[in-house]
This record gives C-alpha cells, sequence and structure tokens, in this order.
C-alpha cells in the first residue's frame, strides 16, 4: 500500500475454514462432556450452537470460565475453564498459522521473500478474529508487536468494496487471481488423467476498462462427448491440485454432431471416437475474477459458452 495504490503481492487461503467452524467445535466440546453428543434432534441442536456462537461471542480477553445455558436441552447449565474450549479450537488457528505463514515467507511465487522491515502489521478481521485465541496464536508465531485487531473488524470487505467500486476517490487498486483454475484431461491414449494449469495462481486480474484475459486451448477430440471436470487450488504438487481444492460444476459438450440436439449428456456414455473435430476452448478472465469458456468445433462450427461455477453439494 503506497498512497491510494494497493496491490496484492501473494494471496492464500483456506475457503472450507471460517468462525462457523469455531463454533461446531466449541458445540462438540460442550456436547461431549455434557453426554448430549448423540442425544439431540436437529432443532435442539441449532438452538444449543447458537447459544455457543453467542457465548464465543462474548468472551474478552480476561474471561476464565466458559457458561453455556443447556436448558434447551432440559440440562443444567455447562461450565469450563476457557482453557479447555480454547484447546479444542486450537487447531483451526494452526492451519491459519501454516497458510499465513506460506504467504510471508514462501518467495516462489512473488519473486523474493518478503521483508518484516516491509510488513506494518498483521490484521486480523471478522468475528473470529476476535476470539482471543486467534491473536494469541498469531502473536506467538509471529511477534507480540504484529499482530493487530483491525479497527474495522466487520466492515473490511464492505470498505474494500467501497473503495473498488467508487472511481472518483482516486484509488487504484492491482489484483491477483488467488487460486490455481484448470482442468483435468486424457493423456497417453487414455491410459492416464493430467492436469492442465489453465490459469495460474497470482495472475494478474485486468483492471477495470481493460479488455478480459483470454487463454486458448487446441486439439483433436476423441470423444463422442467433452466432459470437463474444472478444479481450484491453493497450490500444486508435482502438477496435481493439492492444498485446498474446491470442484467446479461440471461441463458436457457434444463433439459428435449426432448429439449436437441433446438437452442433457450428463447420462450419456462417453465413448472414444478415430474421427474427432477440432476443438478451440477459449477462457475468459473477467476482472471480477470469473471464468466463461466458449467451446467451438470445427467444422461444424458448433459453439456453446459456459459460465464457470464452484459446485455446490446438495443439501441432506
Amino acid at each position: 500500500m503506497t498512497g491510494r495504490w494497493n496491490e496484492v503481492v501473494t494471496s492464500e487461503g483456506i475457503q472450507r475454514l471460517g468462525g462457523d467452524d469455531f463454533d461446531e467445535m466449541i458445540l462438540k466440546l460442550v456436547l461431549t462432556e455434557s453426554k448430549l453428543l448423540h442425544e439431540l434432534d436437529p432443532t435442539t441442536r441449532d438452538l444449543l450452537l447458537e447459544e455457543c456462537t453467542a457465548r464465543k461471542e462474548a468472551v474478552g480477553p480476561n474471561t476464565r470460565r466458559f457458561l453455556v445455558d443447556l436448558s434447551a436441552a432440559d440440562r443444567p447449565p455447562f461450565s469450563c475453564p476457557m482453557e479447555d474450549v480454547y484447546a479444542a479450537c486450537a487447531p483451526l488457528v494452526d492451519k491459519t498459522v501454516v497458510v499465513l505463514t506460506s504467504v510471508l515467507r514462501d518467495s516462489a511465487r512473488h519473486g523474493g521473500q518478503v521483508e518484516w522491515s516491509e510488513i506494518a502489521g498483521i490484521y486480523t478481521v471478522g468475528g473470529a478474529g476476535g476470539f482471543p485465541l486467534v491473536g494469541r496464536m498469531l502473536r506467538k508465531s509471529f511477534g507480540e508487536k504484529r499482530v493487530k485487531r483491525s479497527p474495522h473488524p466487520f466492515a473490511a470487505t464492505a470498505i474494500g468494496l467501497a473503495a473498488f467500486l467508487d472511481k472518483e476517490a482516486g484509488y487504484a487498486l492491482s489484483e491477483r487471481f488467488s487460486r490455481h483454475f484448470g482442468v483435468f484431461r486424457e493423456a497417453h491414449g487414455g491410459e492416464d488423467v493430467v492436469f492442465d494449469p489453465i490459469l495460474p495462481k497470482d495472475l494478474f486480474l485486468p483492471a477495470g476498462g481493460e479488455p478480459p484475459l483470454l487463454v486458448t486451448r487446441n486439439y483433436r477430440a476423441v470423444h463422442n462427448i467433452g466432459h470437463f471436470r474444472f478444479v481450484e487450488c491453493s497450490r500444486l504438487t508435482d502438477g496435481r491440485p493439492d492444498g485446498d481444492v474446491t470442484p467446479y460444476d461440471p461441463v458436457f459438450f457434444p463433439f459428435d454432431p449426432d448429439l449436437h440436439d441433446e438437452d442433457d449428456l450428463r447420462h450419456r456414455p462417453v465413448g472414444r471416437r478415430e474421427f474427432g473435430p477440432d476443438v478451440e476452448e477459449c477462457y475468459t478472465l473477467t476482472p471480477s475474477g470469473a471464468v466463461e469458456v466458449i467451446i467451438t468445433t470445427r467444422p461444424a462450427g458448433l459453439t456453446r459458452t459456459f459460465r464457470l461455477a464452484r459446485h455446490v453439494p446438495a443439501s441432506l
């Protein structure tokens, strides 16, 4: 950050880890110690989860005991030392410390080690950032004076969005793609599967007003149907997705002209064919970080556009 110029140097994250995970960990501790772990109906469990969340958010640096009202389960109040709650939640903070360490000390992605003298501080934001254990473990790992609580912990996202949208305020932002994005493909005549990293992590996003970034792939199709399995991940290990891996909704495309009018290809068998069409995949990365792909076959000339979205599992 230099004046009103803001640039993302590198980024890292754990998409499936947040404040709700702390609430669930505390609830599990309470239910286990109260012998209620397998005795609650869903409604009562939700009420106790809300109670644990409220009690967690009320914890301060000087809180010594954790008290939970169990009247919803017809039980007396639960009480335990705060250190028991901290011990239950510590593995979650450990994961964050590991990720933060890679951001600060892994020089491979941004061309040189980030010197501590260049770091103004480590700011915590969001609800879980106010949980005393988080600050305690961060200070233990990165130094007492480095870790600070943001003056606007619950408004950090809104402030950033306002700065991004207010074009007259004079703020200039340079952002990067925060994940690796790619697709699995067959290799060696179908004997192997490889990962094609279409968009690498830390790729600069196009600024507002700039044309979107385009990446193309061209090949000869060898199947009747293209079944594209896209994923994003926090890192690559030996060319394979690793770390925090998130699948996208699958994409199906009819390479066989006889299937062009089919509305649903998900249940059609995928087979190899000797003479497939030439295929072009054109990926577009927008300033917002969204990814679209236009798939075109030649000489048939079939073109379809897909807005790629992360897969959301169906609720049980």
